[in-house]
């Protein structure tokens, strides 16, 4: 139960890792706006963090390519540079999440 537990928080500090530093590249102002980006509610993200479940893996690819498709359209070289960032970051997070996950079905 601890083991799971574990998980769980490491999952959740991933997620509010990742908002923080998208919100500071300005890639988002608003939990509500990472939800949508995710191709969900505005509600997703806060709901799924108080049901202790964070980020789905789907959700996270969806959001890595949605960020791809915006650094294809942006003529701000700036801006562009700051979506790569956040992809980066996106990816990261997504490929550390699978870590975890295939960690966590080794154990049961």
């Amino acid at each position: 139960m601890k083991e799971t537990n574990l998980f769980i928080l490491t999952k959740l500090e991933l997620d509010r890792r990742l908002y923080n530093e998208l919100k500071c590249l300005g890639v988002v102002q608003s939990q509500s706006e990472l939800g949508k980006l995710c191709g969900k509610k505005e509600s997703y993200f806060a709901c799924m963090r108080n049901r202790g479940f964070g980020l789905q893996l789907g959700s996270l690819a969806f959001l890595a390519n949605r960020l791809e498709s915006q650094v294809e359209k942006e003529h701000n070289a700036e801006r562009a540079f700051k979506i790569r960032q956040a992809v980066s970051l996106v990816r990261q997070t997504l490929n550390e999440r699978c870590r975890l996950r295939e960690i966590e079905l080794g154990n049961h």
